[in-house]
C-alpha cells in the first residue's frame, strides 16, 4: 500500500470518485488537496484515466472560460464536449493510450508513456500535483487541446451565424406573397444558375442592379444574387439539381433547402442532370 497526497484544483470530486470507486482509501483536506492510499498500479491507472478525461474535460471548460468569457455556459459544454470528441476520433480511453485524430494528430502512445513514467516519479515521492505535472511534462498535450479547442470554438460560432442567416431569410421569404412559379435551381462547383420549366435562363434586372447599388466596385456573389432572385420571386416550388462534387459546407443547395423547406425538392438524378455529367457543359453566365 502507499500513500500519496494529491494536489488538484480541477474535477476533483471525480478524481475521489474514482478512486473510491477502486476501492483506494480517499480522505479529502480542502478544495484542493486528498490524501489517498491504495497499491501502486492501481493509483497509476485511476491518476492516468483521469488526466485523460475529468481533468481533460474541466481543463478545456476552465480554458475556455478565460479565453472566451462571451460564450454561454451551454456553449462552453457544448464546445468542450465536441472538442474531446474530436480529439478522441472514432475511439475512446483504452489500455491507457489517449486516442487523437485528424489534424490534432498526437504521438499518442508517446504522450501516455510519458505520463504514466511522470505519475510513477511522482507517486513514487509520495507528492502529486496534478495541474503541475500536466503543464511542465505535458505541454505539447495542451498546445493539442488549445489548437483543437479553438477548433471547435471557430466551427460552433460560425453554425451559429449560418443558423441565423437562415432564420433571416426565412423571415424575409415569409413575407413574400408566394408564386405559382416553379423554379429550377443548378448547383455546379463553379457557379449557380436558375431556369424555369422551359429551360430558360431566368435573370432579373431589378435584383441586379440593387446587389451591384450595395456592393458597388465589387463582382457580385453568384449564390447570393441567385438567393435574392429566389427570395423575391417566391416560388412554390424549387427543384434543385446538385451537380457540385466539392462544395464547402453549407453548400447552396443545402441552404436553399434550409429556407425553402417544403416547397423545395430533389430532383433525383434527372435526365437533364445525367447529360450535364456526361457532356461536361457549363451552363451560361
Amino acid at each position: 500500500m502507499r500513500s500519496v497526497r494529491i494536489q488538484v484544483k480541477l474535477a476533483l470530486p471525480a478524481l475521489s470518485r474514482r478512486l473510491s470507486d477502486a476501492g483506494c482509501g480517499v480522505q479529502r483536506l480542502d478544495d484542493t488537496w486528498l490524501v489517498v492510499s491504495g497499491g501502486e498500479e492501481q493509483l497509476l491507472s485511476v491518476l492516468h484515466a483521469f488526466i485523460l478525461s475529468d481533468w481533460q474535460y474541466e481543463y478545456i471548460q476552465h480554458r475556455l472560460s478565460l479565453t472566451h468569457p462571451e460564450l454561454t455556459e451551454e456553449q462552453r459544454e457544448y464546445i468542450s464536449l465536441l472538442t474531446v470528441h474530436r480529439l478522441r476520433g472514432p475511439q475512446i480511453l483504452a489500455d491507457h493510450k489517449f486516442a487523437a485524430a485528424g489534424q490534432f494528430s498526437l504521438p499518442s502512445e508517446q504522450f501516455a508513456s510519458q505520463l504514466r513514467a511522470s505519475l510513477a516519479e511522482l507517486v513514487a515521492g509520495e507528492v502529486l500535483h496534478v495541474e503541475g505535472l500536466v503543464r511542465f511534462r505535458g505541454r505539447r498535450y495542451l498546445q493539442v487541446l488549445q489548437t483543437a479547442m479553438e477548433e471547435m470554438v471557430e466551427q460552433v460560432l460560425t453554425d451559429q451565424e449560418y443558423e441565423e442567416f437562415v432564420a433571416m431569410l426565412r423571415y424575409i421569404l415569409d413575407v413574400q406573397q408566394p408564386s405559382r412559379q416553379r423554379l429550377h435551381v443548378f448547383c455546379a462547383d463553379e457557379r449557380v444558375w436558375i431556369c424555369d420549366d422551359d429551360g430558360q435562363l431566368v435573370r432579373d434586372q431589378e435584383v441586379s442592379s440593387a446587389a451591384a447599388q450595395a456592393c458597388p466596385g465589387e463582382d457580385v456573389n453568384g449564390e447570393d444574387l441567385a438567393m435574392s432572385i429566389l427570395i423575391t420571386r417566391s416560388p412554390e416550388q424549387i427543384v434543385i439539381h446538385d451537380l457540385s462534387t466539392r462544395a464547402p459546407w453549407p453548400s447552396f443547395a443545402e441552404t436553399v433547402e434550409r429556407v425553402f423547406l417544403e416547397r423545395s425538392l430533389r430532383c433525383g438524378d434527372c435526365p437533364t442532370c445525367r447529360r450535364l455529367r456526361e457532356n461536361g457543359e457549363i451552363a451560361p453566365m
